[in-house]
Parts: structure tokens; C-alpha cells; sequence
């Protein structure tokens, strides 16, 4: 995903609220993880780390579940297996937290660790004095770790040197063990604040924590726990707010346990104009001084400040450098390449960097490394840039924040892609409806459509519209030719095409150019690799399935060449056979076959179920709606609103409603509760846990 920033000195005034931070939610999801009863947590970050956390904690025994900002955490359950596997994805804290913890409570059982490459080539050297001291069993290779082992010492050495997280995931860990823990530290003066960080956290759920000694067997007890607003990712929109005559921030917690945080007494000693009043913080228009820094206490802030530091009166000089090398990237190095690259004055010699004042005009595209604080300080550079820049692969950002896009924009102006808006045809006056595309069901070969139209009418349509013909039957092998005879005819007219029979997509790759051609098999399509695998072998447009996890549809579609029914009644089965007939001949009557429904055995729940002469379909008894959860889809290349079965008075609302969002002239908490105004039977489905199956009591 590309981003392009213009600088802009217009956005004022702003009041902005700023979302729970990552580092103390992944804490609070661990020590509510081991609590004794239900924990609540208000506020929490919506970020990829956040949910793979909650993914992996829940192939442990979790009982997790998230809606919008606010995570359930259930007691955990017991689960007897030798092995397990886990996919940690690019969080650095997660594998480092999740390592002692299953050590802890899954002694001698084989754990194998699934992770990115990003993460697989960071060192983990804070753990090889744990493995070898405790004869621990590790195979590091392909991407994967696999471990199997016991704490077996009383006393255990860690090097903090690297990493606090080595320190804080076994700061929760050993809490848990059954025996009392002396812990050695190492070199850990420099990971002071985030341990703070975690020992304040472990005190919400009732434990004490010593550093040199860890007491076991300690009860967990559940709580609700407010998540304060994220100092990291702030640090990014205090420093845009610095250009502004006056910005305001909301719920800003005064004595903040986040060791980020003293972002604002770095400004403050600067120059910046900032003012505390209760739980707002306003900062106003500032220019600063020159910065002179040991950043060993503040290593994360450093991109941040490196960026700031080319817009300061006077030359900034920072030392302590050594540990921005063992970060998401190494930072240092990523630090000077796009100082190169904008033309930014620095004197770089063993650990000090001195930056001066520069003016950045560049016209580059600039390939951003995969580390969300580099690209916030890219961010930065690109808003006082004196012309637009485009930042290419920015999707690291979301590693800390879903939706920092979305809140960014009310600051600087951000502009990137936008999926193409397809919607269903129920009529020809449908066409009047603004939309990049229109999905017309044709008179052959369609299984299920808002309508069916002749020839006629699509040829007529195509004239003054995008139309995408829908031709989602399962084709026979004796109704073969008769298919590829319609298949030429309508490949004349300028219409673009989606299926779902694998011989049909073979076909229609030999008649015309894979950009008119979407293949959506429905169910099939779950998860990135998969989509992967098609794109290997064919470059047209897949759709994926409604039956997974909103994080797995984010990861899916993050290619940009998915399409995904993003509003209507999702198909759940579907049959060559004609079942309605075959009901029918076996009640011996027959019965009206409009708006029918089919009734639940076991729920009150009602099932809309079509067919023809080609199949049966039963379609989800609940409208799915990804209006709400934006930013989690953007990177598809279509999006698709379908009118089946929905009052289309409500539809044109809903389509509206889509463009406002794409627009940002709505913001997207607001959403939620316009959609339920139109009282729609709207479910979450899969959105936010997988599918459970439920046996029918006895």
C-alpha cells in the first residue's frame, strides 16, 4: 500500500483522541490470560500485534473475543496435547512473552513458533543463556521455531541488553511457576522504564514482582483494566501538531506508566508550547532548539527525534545509537539512507549523530522498511516536505495502529487507494446509483443474483456503465459448449466478468485480459498463502471468503488483488441438486419459492434459500457488514455491496454511507450506529472468532 503527503498548513484546531496503547494491552492480554476470572479491557489498541496476540493466547487454552476497542477475556481452559503451533507474525513482544510463559505452563511439550521474516532474522539472544542453562530443546530454521523444555533452575540469568521484552515476558512468566525464581539480570539500565511498565501492569491483576526475586504459584485475579492512550504513535501526531496554530488531544493521562511518554518533556526542553489542563493537552504552533540527547532510556523515540531534529533552529547531537540496530530495523541505518535520500545534513561517526537544520525538497518515492516508527518519522519528513511525496509499502504502520490512517487525515493530507465500489443490479434504474461498478446477474449460467437480464439489456448497460457480468453456476460437462458459446457472445461487449467454476475462469483466460476477469469461489479463499497460491498461476482478481477473522481478512487481502462481498447475505451452501424440488416431491406439494426462508431446528434463526435450473443456494441468516471495520479492507481491489434480499430504499443509504467513509467525511465509531439506525439484520459473524461448532443437547 502506497501513501502520498502534501504539506499542508491549513488542518487547525483539531481535537483528537488517541487510541490505547499496544505495549500495555499486550501485557494486560497476558496477565488477564492467567487470571482466575473475566478481565475487561477498555480502550485497548487495535493493531496486527494486538490480534495475533489474541490469536495465539486462544490456540493456548485462551477464551478471547474483541469488539471495536474493548476485549472480553474469558478463563482460560485447560488443554492436554504434546504439540502445538502458533503463528506470532511480526511481533517481536509476543514471541518474546510467549516463549517463558509456555514453558511455564506446557512443560516438556513442543511448541513450534510460526512467525514473519521480518522477525525471523531479529536476534534472540536474550533467551540462549535460558535455553542452554535449561537443557531447553530448540530448532531454528525455515522460518519457524520449535521448542520443547522446562525451567528447571531456581535461579536464571537474562540478558537485558537487547531487549526489555526478554525481561518482561519473564517477569509474567515465572509468576506462574510452581517454585520461587532468583532472577539474574543483566546490562538492564538501559530497559528500566519498559520493565516499570510491566511490573505496573502485573500489580492490576494483584502480583508483586520483584526484579531479583519472583515468587510462584501467584493468582492472577481478573479486572477491568482502562488502557492509556499509545505515547509511541503519539509521538508522531505531537510532532505534526508542532506545525499547527493549536491542537488538542483527549483523555491524555497525567503520570503515565509508558516510558514513551516523556516525549512531551523532550519537547518542552526544546521549545515546544505545551499545555496540560486535566486530561487535555493542547500543543500550539512551536519552533524548536536543538536537541542533545543520550537516547539508551528513550531508544524507541529515536526515529521521531531524528526527524524532528532537521526542522530544530539549531544542530541536534544524540549518542547511545548501539541498540537501534536490534529494532524492527536497523534504525540507525535506516536513519541515514533517507537522510540521503531527502538531502538531510548530518555527521555521523561511531555512537553520535549530529543533524543539522535542512530544508527536505525531494520528489522521490521512497520504499519504506518494514518498522512502523521509521515510517512515522517518514510521515513527518514527507508533511514538511516543500512538495507531495508518495511513501511506497507503508503497511508496517498497522503493526501499531489499524487505524492511523483514518486519524492521521485530520491532521496533514494523506491521500491512497481506494477499492473500486461494486454493487448489485436489481433493476436497470440501479445504474443511476453512483458506483465504480455494476454486477448484473445474466438469464444463463447465474446460480444467484439480485436479478437476471438478457443479453439485451447487459449490451445496453455496458454502453454507459462498468458492468461485471455474474456467472457463478457450476458448470456441467455436458452444458460445456453451450457455455463457451455465451462466453464469446459476451465477451464482445465491454463487460468484465465474475465466477466461480474453476473450468470456466481456464476458458475465459484464453478470450481476454485477466484485468476483466474476478474469480470468487466464496468459501475457498481464507487466508494470505492461499491467495498467494492462486496468484502464482493466474493474475486476475480473487474473492475471499466471509467465513474468517477480520485480522485474516486484513492479511488476505493486503496484496490489492482480492475481492470481497464487503455488505449483503453471503452464500453458506450451495448444490447442483435442485433441493427445493426434491423437498417438494418428497412432501408431495409445492410451495411459493419468493422470499423463501428456511427455519433453524435449534435457533429462531431464518435462512433465505434461492434456486434454479442450476442448483440450490442457502444464504447466512444475517447481513455481513464490513462498513464498520474500514481500514481493515482497504487494500482490496473491489468492494462489494449486494442488494439481495435488502430494501432498496436501505441499500442506496448503505452505499452512500460506504463513499462517505471512503471520503472521510464520516468517522468510522460513527458508522456503527448509523447502520443500526437502519434497523438491518446485521451479524458479526466471523469478524472477530472463528466458527464453533455447537452439538444439539442430548
Amino acid at each position: 500500500m502506497n501513501i502520498k503527503i502534501q504539506n499542508n498548513e491549513l488542518k487547525d484546531n483539531k481535537i483528537i483522541s488517541l487510541p490505547g496503547s499496544k505495549s500495555i494491552t499486550i501485557r494486560a492480554l497476558f496477565c488477564a490470560f492467567l487470571a482466575d476470572s473475566s478481565s475487561t479491557i477498555i480502550n485497548s489498541s487495535i493493531c496486527e500485534d494486538v490480534l495475533a496476540t489474541i490469536d495465539v493466547l486462544n490456540k493456548l487454552g485462551g477464551r478471547i473475543t474483541r469488539k471495536g476497542n474493548k476485549i472480553i477475556v474469558n478463563k482460560r481452559i485447560e488443554i492436554d496435547k504434546n504439540r502445538f503451533k502458533i503463528n506470532v507474525k511480526s511481533s517481536a513482544t509476543l514471541l518474546r512473552f510467549i516463549i517463558p510463559l509456555f514453558l511455564v505452563l506446557f512443560p516438556n511439550k513442543e511448541l513450534t513458533i510460526l512467525m514473519n521474516r521480518d522477525l525471523y532474522l531479529r536476534p534472540l539472544d536474550g533467551f540462549n543463556r535460558l535455553f542452554e542453562e535449561n537443557e531447553i530443546y530448540t530448532k531454528n530454521e525455515d522460518g519457524k521455531l520449535i521448542i520443547c523444555g522446562e525451567l528447571k533452575n531456581d535461579e536464571i540469568t537474562i540478558d537485558g541488553g537487547k531487549s526489555s521484552q526478554f525481561i518482561s515476558g519473564m517477569l509474567i512468566a515465572l509468576s506462574k511457576r510452581n517454585v520461587d525464581t532468583h532472577l539474574k539480570i543483566t546490562d538492564a539500565h538501559n530497559s528500566k522504564g519498559y520493565i516499570d511498565m510491566t511490573v505496573k501492569v502485573m500489580e492490576q491483576f494483584n502480583i508483586k514482582c520483584d526484579l531479583d526475586f519472583i515468587r510462584g504459584n501467584q493468582i492472577f485475579n481478573g479486572k477491568e483494566v482502562v488502557v492509556e492512550p499509545d505515547y509511541s504513535n503519539a509521538a508522531l501526531f505531537f510532532a505534526l501538531a508542532l506545525k499547527k496554530e493549536k491542537t488538542t488531544f483527549k483523555n491524555i493521562k497525567n503520570n503515565s506508566i509508558q516510558p514513551d511518554a516523556k516525549i512531551l518533556n523532550l519537547l518542552k526542553d526544546v521549545g515546544a508550547n505545551i499545555e496540560k489542563q486535566d486530561d487535555t493537552l493542547i500543543i500550539y504552533k512551536s519552533t524548536l532548539q536543538g536537541f542533545n540527547l543520550d537516547l539508551n532510556n528513550c531508544i524507541d523515540l529515536a526515529p521521531m527525534l531524528f526527524a524532528l531534529s532537521t526542522q530544530a533552529k539549531e544542530k541536534s547531537v544524540f549518542k547511545g545509537l548501539k541498540r537501534l540496530e536490534y529494532k524492527e530495523s536497523n534504525r540507525l541505518l535506516e536513519t541515514i539512507k533517507i537522510f540521503d535520500i531527502l538531502k538531510v545534513k548530518y555527521d555521523y561517526s561511531e555512537d553520535t549523530l549530529i543533524v543539522f537544520p535542512s530544508n527536505i525538497a525531494s520528489n522521490d518515492l521512497i520504499q519504506c522498511p518494514k518498522d512502523h516508527r521509521m515510517i512515522h518519522a517518514l510521515i513527518y519528513l514527507a508533511s514538511v516536505n516543500d512538495n507531495e511525496i508518495e511513501l511506497v509499502d507503508v503497511e508496517s504502520l498497522f503493526k501499531s495502529d489499524l487505524n492511523i490512517l483514518d486519524n492521521l487525515n485530520s491532521l496533514i493530507d494523506i491521500t491512497y487507494h481506494k477499492p473500486q465500489v461494486l454493487i448489485s443490479v436489481k433493476s436497470l434504474d440501479d445504474l443511476k446509483i453512483k458506483a465504480d461498478g455494476y454486477v448484473m446477474g445474466y438469464n444463463k449460467f447465474t446460480l444467484f443474483a439480485a436479478n437476471y437480464f438478457s443479453f439485451k439489456d447487459i449490451k445496453t448497460a455496458a454502453k454507459e456503465k462498468k458492468v461485471f457480468v455474474l456467472l457463478n453456476a457450476l458448470i456441467h460437462q455436458n452444458k460445456l459448449n453451450e457455455f463457451k458459446k455465451e462466453i464469446d457472445k459476451l465477451c464482445e461487449l465491454n463487460v468484465c466478468f465474475i465466477f466461480q467454476d474453476v473450468g470456466a475462469l481456464q476458458y475465459l483466460k484464453t478470450k481476454i485480459d485477466s484485468s476483466r476477469i474476478i474469480f470468487n469461489p466464496y468459501t475457498l479463499i481464507c487466508q494470505q498463502d492461499e491467495l498467494e497460491a492462486y496468484l502464482l498461476n493466474s493474475d486476475v482478481t480473487f474473492g475471499i471468503s466471509n467465513e474468517i477473522t477480520l485480522f485474516d481478512t486484513y492479511k488476505t487481502l493486503r496484496s490489492g488483488k482480492g475481492f470481497l462481498l464487503a455488505f449483503g447475505y453471503a452464500p453458506m451452501y450451495q448444490s447442483y441438486r435442485k433441493v427445493l424440488s426434491l423437498y417438494e416431491n418428497y412432501i408431495g406439494r409445492n410451495f411459493r419459492r419468493d422470499d423463501l426462508l428456511l427455519k433453524e431446528d435449534t435457533r429462531n434463526e431464518f435462512y433465505h434459500v434461492t434456486e434454479n435450473k442450476y442448483g440450490t443456494v442457502i444464504f447466512r441468516p444475517y447481513i455481513i457488514s464490513y462498513l464498520e471495520n474500514m481500514s481493515h479492507i482497504l487494500n482490496a481491489k473491489y468492494l462489494f455491496l449486494d442488494s439481495n434480499f435488502i430494501d432498496g430504499h436501505k441499500f442506496k443509504k448503505v452505499i452512500a454511507l460506504l463513499y462517505k467513509i471512503l471520503d472521510n467525511k464520516i468517522d468510522e465509531k460513527k458508522v456503527k450506529e448509523y447502520l443500526l439506525k437502519l434497523n438491518l439484520n446485521i451479524e458479526d459473524g466471523f469478524k472477530y472468532q472463528d466458527s464453533i461448532y455447537k452439538e444439539k443437547s442430548l
